[in-house]
Formats: structure tokens, sequence, C-alpha cells
């Protein structure tokens, strides 16, 4: 009678692991498959960058304070090779942040979708029209024949 109590029990459990899988796998598939996600390279990057800066300041501020110390030494070699360095890494994440407000505004295009409005209610569009002036005037310019709207 054990034996088949267990049976029971784990054919019940399974019974709830498959509900829920199904009552989840449509939230799950839309929420992980149709959003963009930042990956955890992209957070091991800044991190480590991040991490060289703060390492960068120091070493300026050390030869900093043992030139200051000690006078001309060849911690001002030591201090500029750092201040090169800071810099460097100031350039990458200046470009990241460039990178990735660019990847939030493609986010928020994707999110709201194409919302340009039409140029005229019945169709035509105006600026063909001048386009076509502008080639009509330069015979160097070609362009495919105009279709027929039908």
């Amino acid at each position: 009678g054990n034996n088949s109590t267990n049976a029971t029990a784990g054919g019940g459990r399974k019974r709830v692991n498959v509900l829920t899988d199904i009552l989840f796998c449509p939230f799950y598939l839309v929420f992980s498959k149709n959003h963009p996600h930042i990956k955890p390279t992209h957070y091991k990057f800044i991190l480590l960058t991040y991490i060289l800066l703060f390492l960068d300041t120091l070493a300026v501020g050390h030869c900093a304070l043992e030139i200051g110390k000690t006078g001309p030494s060849v911690h001002i070699l030591f201090g500029f090779e750092a201040a090169i360095l800071a810099v460097g890494a100031i350039n990458t994440l200046l470009l990241y942040e460039i990178h990735l407000i660019d990847g939030i505004f493609s986010v928020l295009h994707w999110y709201l979708g194409d919302t340009t409005p039409s140029s005229s209610s019945d169709g035509v569009d105006e600026d063909s029209d001048e386009q076509q002036q502008q080639q009509d005037a330069d015979p160097t310019t070609t362009s495919p024949p105009p279709t027929q709207q039908q």
C-alpha cells in the first residue's frame, strides 16, 4: 500500500509541474525571447574598466605624493603612464556609454514601433514630387521607372 501512495503523490507532483509549466511557459517565452537583455559580459567589461580606472587614479595619486615628498624622480614617468592609461579607460567608458544610449534608443524604438506619421491622407508622398523634379533637372541621375498605383 505504501508504494501505491508514493506513486500517486509523485504523479500528482508531476501534474502540478506540468500545469505550472503550461501556465508560465508563455510568460517565459514572451519575457525571455522577445525582450532585449544585457549580457553578463557587458557587466564584467564595465566593472573591469572601472577597476582599471580606479587603480590608475590611485597610481597617479601615489606618484604625485612621492614626487611631492622626494622631488623629481622616476615617479614622474610612472605618473604620466598611469594618467595615459586612465585617459584610455575614460575614453573606453565614454564610448561604451554612447553605445548604451544608442541601445536604449533602439529598445525604445523596438517597444514603441514605427510611430512616424504618414505624410498625407491620400497616400501621395509630397517629397517624391520634389525628388522627381530634382532628378529631371539633373540628367546624370538614374532612377528606376515609376510604379503604377491601382
